[in-house]
């Protein structure tokens, strides 16, 4: 998981977010391309991006702390990839989507 706009806040967190799922969305498809494939496997990726409030902060114990992110956001980004993750598609929230349309190019599915 990625979080934009935390710490560290920014105006554009959310065309930041769509930018990079576009380019690593690219780069592993150029991959694929180049990676013999098999019938019995084959490369995936999915990227989910969803934008809402979670808490964040160090979870755990003094011997394992981690910087954690709860909230309903981080069961709705998941969603996003986890249909049958395809090299050329990238997904995201309505509310995203409209956020970055005028930047960015795509379609709602539906």
């Amino acid at each position: 998981m990625i979080l934009f706009n935390a710490p560290i806040q920014f105006d554009d967190h959310t065309q930041r977010a769509v930018k990079m799922a576009v380019e690593m969305r690219d780069t592993i498809g150029a991959l694929t391309q180049k990676w013999p494939q098999t019938a019995a496997h084959s490369l995936g990726f999915g990227v989910g991006i969803a934008l809402g409030y979670a808490t964040l902060g160090q979870i755990g114990f003094e011997q394992r702390l981690e910087y954690a992110a709860i909230g309903s956001v981080n069961q709705t980004s998941p969603r996003g990839c986890a249909t049958k993750p395809r090299p050329t598609r990238s997904s995201s929230s309505q509310r995203v989507y409209g956020m970055v349309e005028a930047v960015a190019e795509g379609a709602l599915a539906g």
